[in-house]
């Protein structure tokens, strides 16, 4: 007796009879084949990432679609009849099954086309992203990624990026000074590669909403190109684009498809993005000069010496003389060395090339030529306010160069109150932003206000703003309490010449030359600053044997050595030209002063702003010892008038004019100058040096210039001042403190 079948027996024979199986091997396979084939096509064809997904996702929905198309259309046959009736049959069974066949097929291609088109209009251009990024948002562009052993390749591609993005209007790439500083408070070197990883720390931490992160595969000859957009906290791909890039001469073209597709994802408007010049226009048409300039902004920003940036930068302006970003790169490389005269000649050309660069870029550049080498501070100023104005986007940093600028114009009220507005931004305040604001308070003398705001900022270097700020006030030890934490237990040589440098300026100013000139011989001899450090370490002990030891002939001997030794590198900078000259005339040289004045003028380069003060300032010097006192007093007084700093030198030329009237017999004015100088609080540029040549000395001088006029508590108060600075100096210099120790007690009797 045979057994009766079970349900689950009659459902799988059922499902057999309706050929279910045979549907859904059929089905699967040809699932199959369309994935490989849009694995294939989507990166050829530079698709989105997301068509892949959508047509994985819409064959998986289609296959039940199918399965139960199968199951319920079923087309009753004939049963064969005499008379050839089952031929009739056979063919209605090969007609039913063909359109069966059919309507399953097309049931289940119309719901995957059904389910991927819904999901293009529901994430299509814009739609995944709208609300996340608006209009004014910045995001972090991270290094790209090399899958094809050529790094240098990817980095070219992943500059070409940032300089592309920086043309939109919509939204801003960060910054390299806001990189530099997010790295450096996770403390990490400002230099360290921008992994996708390491640009979503910083977008979390500093509240960026997205990251722009791509990538170069091989493809044969070519490459493919692939960028997206990710979300940082949940590491979301909100925009992926590709493009296929067959030979070098596509690179270029292939970056400006992508950055515009991405843009109009993002939002920016397609009049916007077809408003942005083409690549080639605000960089270079050739791939070799595009590669040499990635490669000198790498090692830019890693840090890398200046030769090896300033290597590269000349090659990429060897294959393209117009190549406009390379010119204002290597003007700032040659500037950041104190090179003045190829800084002048590049920035300069870069100005000239202006037009070819992106909007953001030509704005900070115009800034830079005025502030450098013009000598317009008015004009810097106005293109930084446009700057800031048009391009919010941008962040605080165009607002921290405009609060410099004020300082310079000695614009105080103006530069606080830019500087205010920074520091109440969500952007807050780099190191740059910082220094000027706890100057600017400093010079107002909110002294308490501007200590708080230097304790809140992340040392760059151990010349943090708190360091400049406890020395700039006199507070040596405190000073030095934060060098040596920031230096750490171990420092390496860099850490070990700076402790030694600052070590020596403190030797100075508390009148302990041998330890000084100690110091000095040891940060030079860590060999970390250069040629060019060893020559400034030269003219420094002259300045000191001049001003300090009082020493004219030791001094000037000092400076004959290094005018030999470093010849070459007083022809290259006009401004240092200007530096020695006055040095020569303080000094007595007139004749060594003014050649170098002679080279000064005659230079066919142009002259950098601080540099006509400096020279006009040693020409007064040298009137006022040929006994033309008058001319020179009204050359100091118009120098000190001008709006522009003078070389390297804020108030140097303020002290010159207070010498100049104590040398006259002018009492009164000698002491107000030199107290406008004792009162400077500004913390830029070697405002250390010139503290700790200047301050004891004219403390000193006051005191005995007050006591000239009668004034005994200010005579008692900076011969104080004096003793308490050099109560420890060498014995050579005790002379000085003594007879200031007997002028306290005779006038306080």
């Amino acid at each position: 007796m045979s057994e009766t079948p079970s349900s689950l027996d009659l459902f799988l024979a059922e499902l057999k009879r309706r050929k279910v199986y045979r549907v859904a091997a059929a089905y699967a396979a040809v699932g199959f084949v369309l994935w490989q084939a849009a694995e294939i096509a989507v990166p050829a064809l530079g698709l989105p990432e997301w068509v892949l997904t959508f047509v994985v996702v819409g064959t998986l929905v289609g296959f039940p679609v199918a399965v139960l198309l199968a199951w319920f259309f079923e087309v009753r046959r004939e049963e064969p009849s005499p008379g050839g009736a089952g031929v009739v049959a056979a063919d209605l069974l090969a007609d039913t099954t063909l359109r069966r066949r059919l309507v399953i097929l097309v049931g289940a291609g119309a719901a995957v086309v059904a389910v991927t088109a819904a999901m293009v209009i529901f994430a299509g251009p814009g739609g995944a992203t709208a609300a996340i990024l608006q209009e004014g948002d910045r995001i972090v562009v991270a290094d790209f990624q090399s899958h094809t052993g050529d790094d240098h390749l990817a980095a070219t591609v992943g500059e070409a990026f940032r300089i592309d993005l920086s043309q939109s209007d919509y939204f801003a790439p960060v910054t390299d000074p806001e990189i530099a500083n997010a790295l450096r408070r996770m403390e990490r070197e400002a230099g360290d590669e921008l992994t996708p990883e390491v640009a979503r720390e910083i977008a979390i931490r500093d509240g960026y909403p997205a990251t722009f992160e791509g990538q170069v595969d091989a493809a044969g000859s070519g490459w493919i190109f692939s960028v997206q957009l990710v979300a940082p906290i949940t590491g979301q791909i909100l925009i992926s684009e590709r493009e296929a890039v067959p030979d070098e001469g596509a690179v270029l073209a292939a970056i400006d498809l992508l950055s515009a597709r991405v843009r109009e994802r993002i939002g920016e408007s397609l009049q916007s993005i077809e408003a942005s010049a083409p690549l080639p226009e605000v960089t270079t048409s050739s791939l070799d000069a595009l590669q040499a300039y990635a490669r000198g902004v790498e090692s830019f920003r890693g840090g890398e010496s200046p030769e090896v940036t300033e290597l590269h930068l000349k090659e990429a302006i060897a294959r393209d003389s117009t190549f406009a970003l390379a010119h204002r790169l290597l003007g700032t490389v040659y500037r950041n060395g104190t090179r003045w005269a190829p800084m002048i000649e590049h920035t300069t050309r870069a100005y000239e090339l202006r037009d070819r660069l992106p909007p953001r870029e030509r704005l900070r550049l115009i800034a830079a030529y005025h502030e450098r080498v013009s000598g317009d501070l008015d004009a810097a100023a106005t293109a930084l306010q446009t700057l800031s104005d048009e391009f919010v986007e941008a962040g605080a940093f165009p607002r921290g160069l405009l609060s410099a600028v004020h300082m310079r114009n000695h614009r105080y009220a103006a530069a606080e109150s830019v500087l205010v507005q920074i520091h109440q931004s969500e952007s807050g305040l780099g190191s740059p932003g910082a220094h000027n604001i706890v100057s600017v308070n400093l010079s107002l003398g909110k002294i308490d206000e501007a200590l708080a705001l230097a304790e809140e900022v992340v040392p760059v270097t151990g010349l943090s703003p708190l360091a400049r700020a406890y020395f700039v006030l006199g507070r040596w030890d405190e000073a030095t309490a934060v060098m040596e934490d920031w230096a750490g237990p171990s420092p390496g040589p860099g850490r070990q010449a700076a402790l030694a440098d600052h070590g020596s300026l403190i030797a100075l100013v508390q009148g302990r030359y041998g330890e000084f000139e100690r110091l000095q011989q040891e940060s030079l001899a860590m060999g970390v600053f250069g040629r060019d450090a060893d020559f400034e370490g030269q003219r420094r002990l002259a300045a000191a044997q001049l001003t300090v030891l009082g020493d004219t002939a030791l001094a000037r001997q000092t400076a004959d050595r290094a005018f030999e030794d470093f010849d070459d590198l007083i022809d290259e900078s006009p401004g240092t030209q200007a530096r020695i000259a006055d040095f020569y005339a303080a000094a007595g040289d007139r004749n060594r002063s003014r050649e170098l004045v002679r080279r000064f003028q005659e230079s066919d380069q142009p002259l950098v702003a601080g540099g006509h003060r400096t020279v006009e300032t040693a020409q007064a010097r040298l009137l006022l010892y040929d006994g033309q006192t008058d001319a020179a007093i009204r050359s100091l007084q118009r120098t000190v008038m001008a709006p522009e700093a003078a070389y390297d030198c804020d108030n140097c030329d303020v002290i010159a004019l207070a010498e100049a009237f104590d040398h006259i017999g002018t009492v009164d004015s000698a002491t107000v100058r030199y107290e406008e100088a004792l009162a400077d609080r500004r913390i830029f540029g070697p405002f250390r040096e010139i503290i700790a040549l200047h301050r004891p000395r004219m403390h000193e001088r006051l005191g005995q210039l007050y006591e000239e006029l009668g004034d005994t508590a200010k005579a008692v108060e900076h011969h104080q001042a004096f003793v308490d600075l050099w109560q420890d100096a060498d014995p050579e210099l005790q002379p000085g403190v003594e007879a200031a120790r007997e002028a306290i007690q005779r006038l306080s009797r």
